[in-house]
Order: structure tokens, then sequence, then C-alpha cells
């Protein structure tokens, strides 16, 4: 869009990004060692023997608290690993006193049920230390997925995971270069390729990250359904059918347009300048082609709506600028939205000191406005405008235009209208123009 007093700056373009951001992956170890097999099954086997050694002798009996002193007790279980300890067997001394059969029956069938239970107690020890029951982070893991185990050691692990780091980057970098590797590169265009968990826009100060929200309802568009024809004009198509229609946005720049042939080239609507207000002065100026442009586009059956550049800095401006747009829309038939043009013309603007929450007041104040007068308001803005100049979070129950120059729609919640392009060419207009699609709900 253009103005008679301001010149707008393309924020989506120009711009240098030499400093790619990248999140390395980043490598984890655990301090924790486990018992290797080796020093469990010797521990194992001392127990065993100690026990067999202590049921010969039937005056000795073995401590069963295995867990409390054995090397993999809690205290020392996360250091265990290479860890020698005495096994404490508390034993009485004395001579072996005389006792019948049944009681040396008795003896032998003790210390087998000792046995067992220290072998049964050593299963489970060895259950909850084996190395295959840990996390791959631990001191050692298994590594090829089969059946038989294969152990890492800590310093196999780094190398491992520097390994898979270096082919991520490498990946990385491949898809990077194919994003670029195109005639006239963008590098906008692959930072949000790379990004889309974000909304990218750029200002002067660089790039700004935007989180998508999780509260706001993404738009549904494919983007295989969208075409470009060999004059580079884009159409939408659903699988039932033609789903927007093509529209243009003009004002007096356009100079005297010849609405007829606009009609037969195939423009189903059109946004029509209502006025500014000076982002100098402050004053509301109706656009000099208002009423020729809104009766030609009528007469030849072209839907209109239209919009107002707004510089606003107060609630009571707001309100003052949607009466004077309703004001000058009282005679037409307004089949289209009416739209505030939220846009940063210049330096000297005198709205560009607003802050985004004063800024998002006045453009909602606006837009209520229009709703209480029985039209429907709309939104329109680059992405800048969008998410830089304005809380997307507050104003995204309004109808949404988005101004953005490519052959997708970047936009990622509902939207109602895409302008794709300033350089169309259109038979009844001199010069170039703006082309929009209008998606059908």
């Amino acid at each position: 869009m253009h103005h008679s007093d301001d010149e707008i700056i393309d924020l989506d373009n120009g711009m240098d990004y030499d400093d790619m951001p990248y999140d390395p992956l980043q490598r984890h170890s655990a301090d924790d060692l486990s018992m290797e097999e080796e020093t469990l099954d010797q521990y194992l086997s001392d127990q065993v023997n100690a026990a067999l050694s202590e049921s010969a002798l039937d005056d000795n009996t073995v401590n069963a608290d295995l867990w409390e002193d054995s090397p993999i007790s809690d205290d020392d279980a996360s250091t265990a690993y290479g860890r020698k300890q005495s096994q404490k067997i508390s034993a009485r001394t004395g001579k072996l006193p005389r006792r019948k059969r049944a009681a040396r029956s008795h003896s032998i069938l003790t210390g087998f049920l000792a046995l067992t239970t220290l072998c049964s107690l050593g299963l489970c020890l060895y259950m909850m230390f084996n190395p295959s029951s840990k996390p791959a982070a631990s001191g050692s893991i298994i590594g090829d997925g089969s059946d038989t185990p294969v152990f890492y050691s800590q310093e196999e692990v780094d190398v491992l995971m520097e390994e898979a780091a270096l082919a991520h980057e490498q990946e990385l970098k491949n898809e990077i270069m194919n994003q670029l590797a195109v005639e006239n590169p963008s590098v906008a265009d692959t930072l949000r390729w790379l990004y889309s968990d974000s909304v990218l826009y750029q200002d002067e100060g660089g790039y700004h990250f935007i989180p998508l929200s999780d509260t706001i309802e993404r738009n549904t568009l494919e983007r295989g359904n969208f075409s470009v024809s060999e004059n580079g004009e884009i159409s939408y198509t659903s699988q039932n059918g033609t789903s927007a229609r093509k529209g243009v946005d003009v004002s007096q720049h356009q100079g005297d347009i010849d609405w007829e042939q606009v009609a037969a080239s195939g423009v189903e609507f059109a946004i029509i300048r209502a006025g500014i207000r000076g982002y100098e002065s402050g004053a509301l100026v109706t656009d000099t082609y208002f009423e020729h442009n809104m009766e030609g586009a009528a007469a030849n059956g072209i839907d209109i709506g239209v919009y107002f550049f707004t510089q606003a800095v107060t609630v009571e401006e707001a309100r003052e600028e949607a009466q004077y747009v309703l004001d000058l829309v009282t005679p037409y038939d307004i089949a289209y939205p009416i739209v505030i043009d939220v846009e940063n013309p210049a330096s000297s603007a005198r709205a560009n000191t607003l802050t985004q929450a004063q800024r998002t007041e006045i453009v909602s104040a606006f837009c209520d406005a229009i709703t209480e007068a029985g039209y429907t308001p709309m939104i329109y803005g680059n992405t800048y405008s969008l998410f830089g100049m304005l809380d997307i979070e507050q104003i995204n129950h309004y109808k949404i235009w988005h101004a953005f120059y490519n052959d997708y729609v970047y936009y990622p919640y509902q939207i109602q209208m895409w302008q794709y392009t300033s350089k169309a060419r259109i038979p009844g207009i001199e010069g170039d123009v703006d082309l929009n699609l209008w998606f059908l709900e």
C-alpha cells in the first residue's frame, strides 16, 4: 500500500545475516558407575564358598544381612565399580558339641537353606546392578540392540556422542545449503524454514523470533493447493474447488482506473483507500480518487471494502478515524471489511513513539467502533506490523490481512486475506498494483 505523505519501509528484504544461530547437540555423561559382571560373580562365589565352609563347620552362622555389608550397599552403590570390601561374616567360636544324627541333618538343612538364600539374593543383586538394566548414560551400555549385550566404556560413549553431534551438524549444513542453492536465495526464507516453531520478522535491530502461540487457532491452508501462473498470479484450489477470490487494493496512486477492464480480467473484489491521517500533521485526509474508485468498482460488479491508514496516538483518535470512515462509506454497499492499515512509514511518523500495548489498544478501539456500526473490521499489516507493533494475542479475534510478498502464506494463524505482491499488472490499471487472495470460509 502507498500513501501520499509517507514512504513505506520494506521490512522483509535487504538484510544480511552471516552468523547462523546454532544450538549444538548437548553431550551428557553420568557420574555413577555400576559393578561389572566379573566383580559381581566373584563376590557371589566368595559368598557361596563361605556358606559351604560355615555349613561344614556346623558351628558358625552366616550373616544373612548381605545388603548392609555387601560392596553394593546404599552408601557405596554409586562408586562400587572396582572397589573391594572385606566380607563381614559373623562367627561363633567353640568346640563342636555332640549332637544326634537328626541334629546333624538339621544343620545340613540349615546350611542348604542359607546357600539357597545367598544364591537368590545374589541373583537379585545381579539383576539390580547388571549394566544391561542401566540407561545409556551409565558407565557401560548395551550397544547393538541384539540379544547378546555389548558394553561400552564411558570414553567410548563420549566418542560415539561426539560423532553423532558432528553428523547432525553436517546434516544441518547440508539442509541449509539446499535452501540457499536457488536463484537469488533468501536468508530470511531459510531462517523461516529452520525456525518453523516461531514467527520471524526483521527490522533495523535485526531478526526477531516470536514463539508460536498455543492459544490461537492455526490456519489450515495447504501449501500444495497454491499454484502460480505464468504471469506470476497465485491461485488457491482445494479439493472442493476454488476457495480463494482474486482482488486488488488501490488508492490515488493508481490514478484513473478503467474498472470495466479490471472486472473483465477476473478481479472479484477491491479494497479501496478511504483516506489517511497524516503521519506528521495528524490531519484526516480523504483519498482524492475515493469516490471515483468506489463508484467504478460497484458499477462493474466488483465487491468493495475500504481501508484507512492510521496514525492515531490515542484511543479517542482511533474512534475519530473510525467515524470518519463510517461517514465516507454511508452511500455505498460494503461487502468486504473496513480495514485499519497499520504500518511504520518513516522515522518522523507521529505514532512511532507508541508502545506495543498502546498501539494494540488503539487498533482494538478502531475495530470495536466499526463492529458497533454493523460492519466487519479487519487489520492490515506485514509481519513486523502484526507481531512487532501489535500484541497478536489481543487482536487475533479480528480478521487479518497479511502482506507478505512470496509464493507461500507465512501467517501461522487463521487468515482471511493475503497480499502476495505489489508488482502485479492488471488491465485497466496503469503501473503496478497490489494483488490479494481472499480465503473463503
